[in-house]
């Protein structure tokens, strides 16, 4: 076989390869919407619940090395958060999880990767947070082989720029792209609300979620009298700022 013919027949080869690997990947990211999941709300909340965050996205880039050019691809992960949990939450988040990456330079030469990253925010409210990549990668194509995946990024709201090196294969990576959900779940802060003022050990029971001590009668109307206190404070200190 000739050089032209092999160059040839490895291109066809790859771009097959290429296209089977984003026909899989699609059923990766349905799957992340629940079925009966229609309320942008809902969707959210389902993909934000608890400990756990879940998020796809996608990315372009410019890869320097044996061969370089754009890299574009898709990506799908699962944040387990140990800081923030909860939907509701005005603290800063930090977690780790999988990472599972497609890439394609050009319309060649595809990468799979198997990541672990974490990190942790710096601000909530546009979930700014610095992130850490480590894992193993794939190369299919005309240079087939295992690569080591490293890289570390910077990411607000749903918007992302990132570096990444694929030792063994020495493929410098770098470009950005957007995920929905960010990793560490829906961006923004929240303040509970006021509870059911009819039943007051629920209502202490809603707003003391965190604790786990049993509420007697007393300890309850004690805890609600404080929430409500709070709350009514915030709605003065609120007051100036409709004033013009």
């Amino acid at each position: 076989m000739s050089e032209h013919r092999r160059a040839r027949w490895h291109r066809r080869r790859s771009q097959r390869v290429a296209r089977q690997l984003l026909a899989a990947s699609a059923p990766v990211v349905v799957a992340l919407a629940p079925a009966g999941v229609h309320a942008e709300a809902d969707f959210i909340d389902a993909l934000d619940r608890g400990a756990n965050s879940f998020g796809a996205g996608l990315f372009i880039g410019y890869q320097w090395g044996a061969q370089p050019g754009v890299e574009w691809g898709l990506e799908a992960f699962m944040t387990h958060r140990f800081v923030g949990v909860g939907s509701c939450s005005s603290g800063e988040r930090a977690g780790v999880g999988p990472l599972v990456q497609i890439g394609i330079r050009g319309m060649e030469d595809p990468r799979l990767s198997l990541v672990l990253q974490g990190g942790g925010e710096i601000a909530r409210v546009m979930s700014a947070a610095l992130l850490a990549e480590a894992g193993l990668s794939y190369r299919f194509g005309a240079k087939p082989g295992l690569g080591i995946h490293l890289g570390a990024g910077f990411e607000a709201a749903f918007l992302n720029s990132a570096i990444r090196y694929q030792a063994l294969h020495d493929d410098l990576w770098v470009g950005g792209g957007v995920r929905v959900l960010p990793t560490f779940g829906a961006p923004g802060a929240c303040e509970v609300g006021r509870p059911l003022r009819a039943d007051l050990v629920q209502a202490s029971r809603h707003i003391g979620a965190a604790a786990h001590t049993p509420l007697t009668a007393a300890g309850a109307t004690q805890r609600a009298g404080a929430a409500f206190a709070r709350d009514a404070q915030l709605e003065c200190e609120s007051v100036p700022a409709f004033c013009s």
